[in-house]
C-alpha cells in the first residue's frame, strides 16, 4: 500500500540493533582474561672464594635433587605462618625450571667455583671412583603476611658418600631462615636464593671437614 515501508526495509535497521545489543551482553559476560604468567630464576650465585688446592682429590658428583611433594613443583610456594603448617602455590608465578632442577645447578656451580674436587659433575661413568652427593629438598617457601614478605625459609637435607664406603661421610639436615622485606615476590625469590647458597656453602665446610676426618681416622 502506498506511503507504508516494507516490511523487510522496516525490519533491517530494528534487527541490526538487536544484533549489536546482543553482541555486547555476550561481551560482557564472557570470562575474564587470564593474567600473564612470571617467571622467576634464583638471584645471581653468590661469589665463593676457591680452595688453592681441591680439599677431595677425586671428582664430586652432585645427583638429581629430589623434592618432597610440592616442593618439586614449579608453582612458587608461600606460607602466611612462620612454620608454614599450610602451605599454598601460586597460580601464575612459577620458576623458570622446577626447583630440583635450579637446586642441582646452584650446587654444581657454587662446588665448581669453590675448586672442591678436581672435577664437579652431574654425571659420570658408575665404574669411576668419585664422591657422591644427594640432596632432598624439604623447604622452600616465602612467609608473607598482608601481602608482603616476612622471611624465607630453604630447607635440605644432604648426604654425601665415597665409593666403596659401607656409611656416608656425612648426613645432616640444613634448615635455613631469612628476613625477607617488601611487598614483590622478587624480593622474596631474591632472599631465597641466598639462603640456597648459604646452605650449599655451609655443606662445602662441613664436606670438607668430614673427608679430614676420615682420612685422619685411616
Amino acid at each position: 500500500m502506498k506511503g507504508r515501508l516494507p516490511l523487510q526495509r522496516w525490519l533491517r535497521p530494528r534487527l541490526l540493533v538487536g544484533g549489536l545489543l546482543a553482541g555486547l551482553i555476550v561481551a560482557c559476560s564472557g570470562p575474564a582474561p587470564l593474567p600473564d604468567f612470571r617467571y622467576y630464576r634464583l638471584s645471581p650465585a653468590t661469589t665463593a672464594t676457591a680452595f688453592e688446592q681441591a680439599p677431595l682429590q677425586a671428582p664430586l658428583v652432585v645427583n638429581g635433587v629430589q623434592a618432597d611433594g610440592v616442593h618439586g613443583e614449579r608453582p612458587i610456594l608461600y606460607a602466611t605462618d612462620p612454620d608454614s603448617l599450610r602451605i599454598s602455590q601460586y597460580h601464575y608465578q612459577v620458576w623458570n625450571d622446577p626447583p630440583p632442577s635450579l637446586i642441582q645447578r646452584r650446587a654444581l656451580q657454587l662446588f665448581d667455583a669453590r675448586n672442591l674436587a678436581p672435577l664437579v659433575t652431574n654425571r659420570l661413568d658408575p665404574r669411576i671412583e668419585a664422591y657422591r652427593v644427594s640432596i632432598r629438598l624439604n623447604r622452600f617457601e616465602v612467609i608473607r603476611v598482608d601481602g608482603s614478605n616476612r622471611e624465607v625459609v630453604a630447607g635440605m637435607r644432604i648426604r654425601a658418600d665415597f665409593d666403596g664406603s659401607r656409611l656416608p661421610l656425612m648426613e645432616k639436615q640444613y634448615t635455613l631462615r631469612r628476613p625477607a622485606q617488601g611487598e614483590s615476590l622478587t624480593d622474596g625469590t631474591a632472599e631465597l636464593s641466598v639462603a640456597v647458597d648459604e646452605i650449599l656453602l655451609s655443606f662445602v665446610d662441613d664436606l670438607v671437614a668430614a673427608v679430614a676426618e676420615a682420612q685422619k681416622a685411616e
